[in-house]
């Protein structure tokens, strides 16, 4: 069967994510810890490729990491990447849509795409015993799409029913709005999807280019996982060595720099939301950062757990949400720190204070001893379900090479914890949040809120 994913996870949070945990092999910071042996290998093309055994099941995958996501997509096409990786799984030069759906049915396979940012994946899963027929269908999608012209009238209007349905999801709304002011013009502030207008104008030529320019092989990354044997990997590199390497686009996207605005509080308006979505965030930083985990154990003391400053206050000791929390979402280039939660109309403006003085505190007088404890324990115990399965390792192993990050994040994660001090971390929170503006985004009925919010700063009420 076949699974659409229009919007990348962050499937496996240990690597991008810090509101929450990930995995592999251990559960304290004196384990003994290594990542399961694998073989990585450069084929002639260029495309790079991972070899992670596992016999403990009788399944295989293979999953294809191209460098280039929706921050790829040019201006005034935005969605075109989106449209081009759905179409992979629409049909190819030898197979229908139709065919391609039946013939994955029928190995009791599964065909799955995504597409964020900074990447786009490809995906492919099944039982061993059908590893060469599910190798023929991948090389197959990947490398002979049709970009059949009705697929893409099909999928174009899906795109648009789901711009349409994005203000009728209060919560994935109010995310996109946080990006939105916080990016402003750079492609982090657009959703992947693409906008109304350039999903309606986009072309078959502009998404074939497209894919010409970046799904080559040496913009990709391959991995293979499960349980296979070494004459299965010599069909791997004989299929996809027939992959043609050109030269993919040397496009280069900009460094985010936080927009600008004059308003303290930007309210998107919809008339009878009985619930208010409230965001607070600023720029954060990228996967790469040298004190990227200095900022995850900061994180999960404000607002990375149940027990977590924000969640004490604003939830417990005050009554004013059922939850709130706070990420750090780090991408290839400096993503967002965010913090989220939604309210009753009446409690918006107690709601909105009180996040933001457990912020100012926490930005002011760091974390304490018990607290980095506590967050250590929390993280070195949540690890191991991050790489604890063969699929959850690879796309762990394929997000760090795209991010330019060693393997040692994970091999020495538990050592890395441990030696984390509290002045590490609150020297860290000062260099990255002092300086910072905390933009805060509501999406909410006006009529039942602006009055609260005028109270906190200027507000911009956007209808």
């Amino acid at each position: 069967m076949t699974s659409r994913i229009l919007l990348a996870l962050c499937v496996f949070a240990i690597l991008a994510c810090s509101s929450s945990g990930g995995g592999g092999g251990g559960g304290s910071s004196t384990t003994s810890f290594r990542v399961r042996p694998f073989e990585e290998k450069v084929f002639s093309n260029g495309l790079r490729v991972l070899f992670i055994p596992d016999q403990s099941l009788p399944k295989i995958g293979m999953s294809l990491m191209v460098k280039a996501g929706s921050a790829h997509d040019p201006k005034d096409l935005e969605g075109v990447t989106s449209l081009m990786v759905n179409l992979l799984e629409a049909g190819t030069s030898k197979r229908t849509a139709l065919q391609l759906a039946d013939d994955v049915e029928q190995l009791g396979a599964r065909l799955d795409e995504s597409v964020a940012q900074d990447y786009s994946l490809v995906s492919i899963t099944g039982l061993t015993t059908t590893k060469e027929k599910l190798l023929e269908i991948f090389t197959d999608v990947v490398t002979n799409p049709a970009f059949d012209a009705k697929e893409l009238e099909r999928n174009r209007s899906e795109a648009l029913a789901a711009l349409t349905k994005m203000v009728d999801n209060p919560s994935g709304y109010a995310d996109l709005m946080l990006d939105k002011e916080l990016f402003g013009t750079h492609p982090y502030g657009r959703p992947s999807i693409g906008n109304p207008k350039s999903v309606s104008e986009i072309t078959r030529t502009q998404i074939i280019r497209q894919y010409f320019e970046h799904v080559r092989p040496g913009n990709s990354m391959l991995a293979v996982y499960g349980q296979f044997d070494n004459n299965f990997k010599k069909q791997i590199e004989e299929a996809f060595s027939k992959w043609g390497a050109g030269d993919a686009s040397k496009t280069v996207t900009p460094i985010p720099q936080q927009a600008t605005s004059s308003a303290a509080i930007v309210l998107h308006s919809k008339a009878g939301l009985s619930q208010t979505q409230i965001r607070m965030g600023h720029l954060g930083i990228a996967r790469n950062d040298a004190d990227f985990l200095k900022l995850r154990l900061a994180n999960v003391v404000l607002g990375g757990t149940f027990a977590s400053r924000l969640n004490q206050k604003v939830r417990d000791d005050l009554g004013l949400t059922y939850s709130i929390h706070s990420q750090m979402d780090a991408r290839k280039l400096p993503g967002t720190f965010e913090i989220s939660t939604f309210s009753r109309n009446d409690k918006v403006g107690e709601t909105v204070s009180a996040a933001m003085e457990v912020y100012r505190t926490f930005v002011k007088e760091g974390v304490k001893e018990s607290e980095l404890n506590a967050a250590k324990a929390l993280l070195s115990g949540q690890f191991p379900a991050a790489i604890e399965t063969v699929d959850r390792l690879a796309f762990n192993l394929l997000y760090l090479r795209l991010n330019g990050v060693s393997d040692d994040y994970l091999n020495r994660f538990f050592k890395n914890v441990d030696a984390v001090k509290v002045s590490d971390v609150n020297q860290t929170i000062q260099k990255h949040f002092t300086n910072q503006k905390l933009m805060v985004v509501v999406y909410a009925d006006a009529s039942k809120v602006k009055s609260q919010l005028d109270k906190i700063g200027t507000v911009q009420v956007i209808k």
